[in-house]
C-alpha cells in the first residue's frame, strides 16, 4: 500500500527554506538590537538602524527601534518624524496603517513617558489585550464594548472606536441593554462629525433628542452624557453664555444624582466656557478660584479633573495681567496632559498659546501654537485644523506669509462652517497675508468676513482680537480712519469683559493712530513690523 503523503513531514523548497532562514535571521537581528537597546547602545545604533529601515522598510518592530534611540539620545523630533516616514512607506507599499505597537510608540514619546527610558520597557498592545478579556454575557460584554469604545476614542482611534461602538450597541440592544445602546449611538453620532463630515447641528439634534429619552427614564448617566454633547458644540458655534448656562444646569442634575465625576467635569467645563464669553474677567476668576478652593467634598474633590478649569485660569490671568500665574497654570496643564489621552495634549498647548496671545506676546505663543499643531499633525488628528488656524494667524502676524497661507488653506478645506473660531481664524490669516502682499480688496474682504462671524458670538476676547487685527489690516491699507473706528470698537470689548491687558494695548495704539498721519505701507512692500501693530511683539 503507497504511504499517504500526509503521514510525512512536507519537503520544503529551497526558496522556502531560503524565505524562513531570512526571517529567522531578521529576528534575531532586532532581538540583538534590543538587547543593545537595553544596554544603552542608542548612539552606535541609530546609524546601523537608519540603514535597516532601508533595508526592510516593512519590518515595523525596527521603525520602533529606530525612534527608541533617536528618543533616548534626546532627539524626539527625529523619532516622531521616523514615525511619519514608516507610516508614509506602510501606506505606499501596503495601504495600511502602522500597528499598534507602533502608534503606542509614538504616542508615548510625544508625551514624553517615563517608561521609555527604562530598557525593560515594551511598546505594548493594551487596548487588544483588553478586547481579548471581554466578558462574554451578552450585557456586560455590551457594557465592555462601550467602555472599550470611549478608551479608543480618547487615544484618537477614531475609526476602531466606530466599530467597536456599533458592536456596543447592537449587543446592547440585543440583550435588552437600552440605555447602553442608546448612549453608543449618541457617541457615534458625535464621531461621525469627525470621520463622515456629518454636520455638527445634526448631532446637537440627536443629542437633544437623547436628553429627553434618558430624561423620561431617570438615567442620570445618560441625560449628562447627552447635556455635555450639547454645550460642547455650542461652544463650537459661538454660543458660550448659552452653553455655560447648560453646564450650570448639569452640575444640579449632577450634584442631586450624586455623580461625583460628572459634576467635577461639568463644573470645570462651566468656568472654561465662562472665561470666553461675557462674564467679566474679576467676576470669573473669583469663580474659579473658588472652585480651585474647594476641598469640602473631598470625593468630588478627588474625582474633579481639572484641565478645564486650569485652562480657564490661564486665560483669565493672562487679561488681569497675571500672566505668571498664567503660564504657571499653562504648564501644568500640559504636564496633567501629558499623562492623558494624546487629545489633550495638543488643547493644553493651545491654552498657553491663548495666554501669550492675549498678553500680546506674539512669538512665545508661536512656540505652543507650532507645538499643538505638530502632535495633531502627526497623530493625524481629524481636530488639527483647528490648530492649523490659530498657527496660521500667528505666523502671518509674525511675517511668514508662505506657511502662514498653506495652513490656512488647510484649515479652509478641513473645518465645517459651524465651526466657528477656526471658520474665523483662518480667514483673519488669509486677511494678513493678502494685506502684506498689497491686495487690500481682498484682505478687507476676509477681515470682514472675519469679523461678522464673530460678532454673533459672546467670545468677547476673541471678538477683540479680531477687530485689533482688522485695524492693522486698514493701518497696512493707509485708512487711518477705518484703523481708528476698529480700535475703538475693540477696546469696548475688552473694557466690557475687563481684559486689562488688552484694553490697556489699544488704547496705546489709538494714541498713536489719533496723533499720526494716515500712512500706507504699500511703499515698502507691506511689510509690517510687529513693535508696530496693536497686536504685540516679536521680541
Amino acid at each position: 500500500m503507497a504511504p499517504r503523503w500526509s503521514s510525512f513531514p512536507a519537503r520544503r523548497s529551497s526558496s522556502t527554506r531560503s524565505r524562513t532562514s531570512r526571517k529567522e535571521r531578521l529576528s534575531a537581528l532586532e532581538d540583538r538590537i534590543d538587547t543593545e537597546l537595553a544596554l544603552g547602545e542608542h548612539t552606535a545604533l541609530v546609524v546601523e538602524l537608519e540603514s535597516l529601515v532601508d533595508r526592510y522598510p516593512l519590518r515595523e518592530r525596527i521603525w520602533g527601534q529606530l525612534m527608541l534611540a533617536f528618543y533616548r539620545v534626546g532627539r524626539q523630533s527625529e523619532a516622531l518624524a521616523t514615525y511619519a516616514r514608516a507610516r508614509a512607506v506602510l501606506d505606499d507599499q501596503l495601504g495600511v496603517e502602522p500597528g499598534a505597537a507602533l502608534r503606542e510608540l509614538q504616542r508615548a514619546i510625544l508625551t514624553q513617558q517615563p517608561e521609555l527610558d527604562d530598557p525593560e520597557h515594551r511598546p505594548g498592545w493594551t487596548l487588544e489585550r483588553a478586547a481579548a478579556i471581554l466578558p462574554w454575557e451578552p450585557r456586560d460584554r455590551a457594557e465592555s464594548l462601550y467602555e472599550y469604545g470611549l478608551a479608543l476614542m480618547r487615544t484618537g482611534e477614531l475609526k476602531r472606536a466606530v466599530s467597536t461602538l456599533e458592536a456596543a450597541a447592537r449587543t446592547a440592544a440585543g440583550s435588552g441593554e437600552h440605555a447602553v445602546a442608546r448612549r453608543a449611538r449618541l457617541y457615534l453620532s458625535y464621531l461621525s462629525v469627525w470621520t463622515d463630515g456629518t454636520s455638527p447641528l445634526e448631532h446637537v439634534a440627536e443629542a437633544e433628542r437623547a436628553s429627553v429619552w434618558f430624561e423620561e427614564r431617570s438615567d442620570a448617566k445618560g441625560l449628562l452624557t447627552a447635556l455635555r454633547h450639547r454645550y460642547q458644540f455650542l461652544e463650537e458655534s459661538g454660543r458660550v453664555d448659552d452653553a455655560a448656562e447648560l453646564a450650570r444646569g448639569a452640575i444640579e442634575i449632577a450634584l442631586e444624582a450624586g455623580e461625583d465625576w460628572f459634576t467635577g467635569a461639568c463644573e470645570a467645563e462651566r468656568a472654561w466656557l465662562a472665561a470666553q464669553g461675557s462674564m467679566p474677567v474679576q467676576e470669573a476668576i473669583v469663580d474659579c478660584e473658588a472652585l480651585l478652593l474647594d476641598r469640602d467634598d473631598e470625593r468630588r474633590h478627588v474625582a474633579r479633573r481639572p484641565l478645564r478649569l486650569w485652562a480657564a485660569l490661564v486665560l483669565l490671568y493672562a487679561q488681569a495681567n497675571r500672566i505668571h500665574e498664567a503660564r504657571t497654570f499653562g504648564q501644568r496643564a500640559v504636564s496633567e496632559a501629558r499623562g492623558g489621552p494624546l487629545s489633550l495634549l495638543p488643547a493644553a498647548y493651545q491654552w498657553c498659546t491663548e495666554a501669550e496671545r492675549i498678553a500680546g506676546n506674539v512669538s512665545e505663543a508661536l512656540v505652543h501654537a507650532r507645538s499643538a499643531f505638530a502632535i495633531a499633525e502627526t497623530e493625524a488628528d481629524p481636530l488639527s485644523a483647528p490648530y492649523a488656524a490659530e498657527l496660521a494667524c500667528l505666523l502671518a502676524l509674525d511675517g511668514d506669509l508662505v506657511r502662514a497661507r498653506e495652513l490656512a488653506l488647510f484649515a479652509r478645506a478641513r473645518t465645517s462652517p459651524e465651526f466657528v473660531v477656526p471658520e474665523v481664524n483662518w480667514r483673519r490669516a488669509l486677511a494678513l497675508v493678502a494685506a502684506k502682499e498689497g491686495r487690500f480688496d481682498d484682505a478687507i474682504t476676509l477681515s470682514s468676513e472675519a469679523r461678522t462671524r464673530i460678532d454673533a458670538t459672546d467670545l468677547l476676547t476673541a471678538r477683540g482680537h479680531v477687530l485689533e487685527e482688522g485695524a492693522l489690516v486698514h493701518r497696512i491699507a493707509g485708512d487711518g480712519r477705518a484703523e481708528a473706528d476698529a480700535l475703538e470698537e475693540a477696546l469696548a470689548l475688552h473694557e466690557r469683559k475687563g481684559n486689562i491687558v488688552g484694553a490697556e494695548r489699544i488704547r496705546s495704539a489709538l494714541s498713536d493712530v489719533r496723533y499720526a498721519p494716515s500712512r500706507s505701507l504699500a511703499s515698502n512692500g507691506g511689510d509690517s513690523h510687529l513693535d508696530s501693530s496693536p497686536m504685540g511683539t516679536t521680541s
